[in-house]
């Protein structure tokens, strides 16, 4: 299991770098391409050094970057990249989301919010959530609802290591940190 797991992030870490250079190579007059390439790069930011990349990207920080702008749909894309990251802080992280709030006030915006609620509530804070979803009355929408989901299921909240547990009995854990037991047929 960690060798698949860490097969994965080496993928995903060399379609990041080969997305970021063919972006870097695109002639500015393709305009479909650069939105293509940009768009799609956040999807492959997993390693502390890509998140901290297109982190620097969005504060200005990246040379090669500046002449792409990044929409604001792009910059909730890099903060669901900077909630899976384990150097940033909970503080920078917070401030972060905030940062891009402030420039999203529509309900999009909103369900962002939401999401990343979820991610970082406490155990606590959690269930009450999870509560809410059977609440008959809830004003909630839809989309709203889906949103908290994306939040329990973020992979900011994926454990990528063995629990210890299984680790000493050599057993397979799903990425959550959870033991996997294979039905015996």
């Amino acid at each position: 299991c960690p060798q698949e797991i860490q097969k994965k992030l080496q993928l995903n870490d060399k379609i990041f770098r080969t997305l970021i250079e063919k972006l870097q190579e695109t002639d500015a007059k393709d305009k479909s391409k650069i939105i293509l390439l940009r768009d799609k790069c956040f999807s492959f930011a997993y390693s502390e050094e890509n998140i901290q990349l297109v982190l620097d990207w969005l504060n200005g920080n990246v040379e090669s970057l500046k002449n792409f702008e990044l929409t604001i749909s792009n910059k909730w894309r890099i903060a669901q990249a900077v909630a899976r990251s384990k150097t940033i802080s909970y503080d920078q992280k917070k401030a972060l989301i905030q940062r891009i709030h402030d420039l999203d006030q529509s309900d999009q915006g909103s369900y962002y919010v939401r999401q990343f609620t979820t991610i970082f509530a406490t155990d606590a804070e959690r269930e009450a959530i999870w509560q809410s979803f059977f609440d008959k009355d809830t004003k909630e929408s839809v989309r709203m609802f889906e949103y908290t989901m994306l939040g329990f299921n973020d992979e900011s909240n994926i454990c990528l290591l063995y629990t210890s547990d299984a680790a000493d009995d050599l057993l397979c854990v799903d990425l959550g940190g959870r033991r996997i037991i294979k039905k015996k047929k």
